[in-house]
């Protein structure tokens, strides 16, 4: 009984399973968001959505009103963004790309780094677009949005080493976060710290450990276990490995010292699967705090002796 004026589709991957079942079950489930949009019919409404996601299809046809597509693969879209080139200035990695919309084609630059995220953009600026704002306007926006807390946040300008915070927490979103930043970690050293939450679907653990073996190094940790075994969470990411080069390390803020202890001049750590949570929750549901970001870079700093 919600009325929503725009609802936006960027993709659908393995996650949820716990709840949904399967990804056909998912998919009907998330497609009944388009099939409603409420119930007031005196206003317009849409639908905006990924051409480059599998599912988008089944999205499309349940959506009963104005469908606004947009891709950066597929140029009959609405929207459609191509051209894309990353690029650094003083080790902040920006992203260009060409726009073709409704009003023309324009040139934009984005603080952001990888496809998915000039993707994201595009669902973002669509959806402000359709509540009256003109394309020009938004593309003189973009290169004055800043970072997206724990979103591909690329931290420690200051330090010898990069280091990256990313939500990744499902396959597809490792898979995304590791294309996005190949050009970052080029003929470097890639070190990945990735925990499993208690209470969650683990089937995924094995694929995430298959996706997350293109790292040099990986330590596997927990993130919020709740009242799970903190090795059976840990234990379905190491099935998944492919090489033998990680360790476990169980409670979240010693795995993310020991990963910077880890790190040497020129190497890139990622930071996955919690962002910029400020918490864990452990045994009983005690909440305890812990930030990936503030723990890795104050760890950094006395490591590389950087006031």
């Amino acid at each position: 009984n919600v009325d929503i004026d725009v609802a936006i589709f960027t993709n659908l991957t393995y996650e949820h399973m716990d709840f949904h079942g399967d990804m056909q079950t998912y998919a009907y489930d998330k497609s009944l968001l388009f099939s409603t949009l409420g119930n007031n019919f005196s206003e317009a409404k849409y639908g905006v959505l990924n051409k480059d996601d599998e599912y988008y299809s089944i999205m499309s046809k349940c959506l009963y009103h104005q469908e606004i597509s947009y891709s950066v693969e597929d140029e009959a879209a609405d929207f459609y963004a191509y051209n894309i080139k990353q690029y650094s200035e003083n080790r902040r990695y920006k992203t260009t790309f060409t726009l073709k919309s409704p009003e023309g084609e324009y040139e934009c630059q984005t603080n952001y780094i990888g496809d998915f995220m000039v993707s994201n953009v595009l669902a973002a600026l669509i959806a402000v677009w359709l509540k009256g704002y003109s394309v020009e306007k938004l593309v003189n926006i973009l290169p004055n949005l800043g970072a997206l807390y724990g979103r591909m946040e690329i931290l420690g300008e200051d330090l010898p080493i990069d280091i990256i915070s990313d939500f990744a927490h499902t396959p597809d979103g490792y898979k995304k976060l590791l294309e996005a930043t190949r050009e970052i970690r080029k003929n470097k050293r890639t070190l990945l710290l990735t925990g499993m939450g208690g209470g969650r679907d683990i089937s995924k653990g094995p694929l995430i450990g298959e996706i997350i073996s293109e790292a040099d190094y990986v330590v596997i940790t927990t993130d919020s276990p709740r009242d799970e075994d903190v090795e059976v969470l840990m234990g379905t990411i190491e099935k998944g490995m492919t090489h033998k080069n990680y360790e476990k390390v169980w409670f979240r803020t010693d795995a993310v010292k020991r990963i910077i202890q880890l790190a040497e001049p020129g190497d890139v750590v990622i930071l996955a699967s919690k962002g910029r949570e400020d918490y864990e929750i452990l045994q009983g549901g005690k909440k305890v705090w812990h930030s990936d970001p503030v723990v890795a870079i104050e760890e950094a700093k006395k490591k590389f002796n950087v006031k």
